[in-house]
């Protein structure tokens, strides 16, 4: 606006006077300040990814298939191992040994192969490792005759003593004797049990033969006996030698078409009468007869002596 008085030109409110007459001007300068409208400041819109949780579910899983797999692997690894150290010939039947490469190792512990060349020659039969156990507080071996028509079992090495001390291979014990007792024993129960009951009415026959006092499978080498000597020497020597007394266990299993309601008590007593008068039994004995493999058996324990029978005991089972 211009001064009322000079007609100056009055760029900006100066007051009620007029700076350049000093004139008075009633009007007054008003002017309206445009305030800035202020502008939200720039900020780039970034695409955000959408935050989806995981299923539990999905995370169980994967542990679970991570855990396997290093279960499996350590588990693998262990078998390995295992079947490693248990890859020898004794498990398929040969007979050189895995502990060492057939001679004796640094603590003259005998080999699986020293000890079947050894038997061998002791009893001038050929042998064949059925397994061997000798990382156990009861190491053995386990053989069987090889080509033998009339030595149909397998018989028990022992390895070390009660305390773990391994024998040598003159200090070893085995139950090969009392296996041929066994079949010689085993021989005479078929041929009066056929007599009685009919070849075909007979299933299977066996006889196993251990030390009736101790329990014990083997015999030691200062016991030398022959079939030819007779069951009866036997019994003796491990009287004489051991103080022990030869337990002889008997098992007739009958042709599933017979019923054992059919055998009597005298038949089972007869046949063990003839057995013991036959001089195949031991110092204690017992007989189970039964039909197949399961059921009911008639069980009869007996002690003899000098071929007679002085106790005898009848069960049901």
């Amino acid at each position: 606006m211009n001064c009322q008085n000079c007609n100056n030109l009055l760029s900006a409110p100066q007051g009620k006077f007029c700076p350049y007459c000093g004139a008075e001007n009633s009007q007054q300068f008003n002017v309206a300040v445009q305030q800035p409208i202020p502008q939200p400041a720039f900020q780039p819109q970034f695409q955000q990814p959408e935050n989806k949780s995981t299923p539990t579910w999905v995370i169980v899983l994967i542990v679970a298939a991570v855990v396997f797999f290093l279960t499996l692997c350590c588990g693998g690894s262990i078998l390995l191992v295992n079947s490693l150290d248990d890859l020898s010939p004794a498990t398929t039947g040969m007979t050189t040994d895995t502990t060492t490469t057939g001679t004796a190792d640094s603590l003259g512990i005998p080999t699986d192969n020293e000890i079947v060349l050894y038997l061998e020659d002791r009893y001038g039969v050929s042998f064949r490792v059925l397994w061997s156990i000798r990382d156990s507080d009861r190491p053995i071996l386990e053989l069987k005759p090889l080509n033998q028509v009339d030595m149909d079992f397998f018989f028990e090495v022992k390895l070390a003593d009660r305390d773990g001390n391994w024998f040598t291979l003159n200090e070893i014990e085995d139950g090969f004797l009392l296996g041929l007792a066994s079949s010689e024993i085993e021989g005479a129960v078929r041929s009066f049990a056929e007599d009685m009951f009919g070849r075909e009415g007979i299933e299977d026959i066996s006889v196993f033969s251990f030390l009736g006092r101790s329990g014990a499978e083997t015999l030691p080498q200062s016991i030398n006996w022959s079939p030819d000597d007779g069951v009866d020497v036997l019994r003796q020597m491990i009287v004489d030698e051991l103080a022990d007394e030869l337990y002889v266990s008997i098992t007739v299993r009958l042709d599933e078409s017979q019923d054992l309601d059919d055998v009597s008590w005298e038949q089972i007593e007869d046949l063990a009468e003839k057995l013991t008068a036959s001089g195949h039994y031991g110092a204690f004995n017992s007989m189970s007869v039964r039909i197949g493999w399961a059921g009911d058996s008639m069980f009869l324990y007996w002690d003899a002596q000098n071929g007679e029978i002085f106790s005898l005991e009848r069960f049901d089972w």
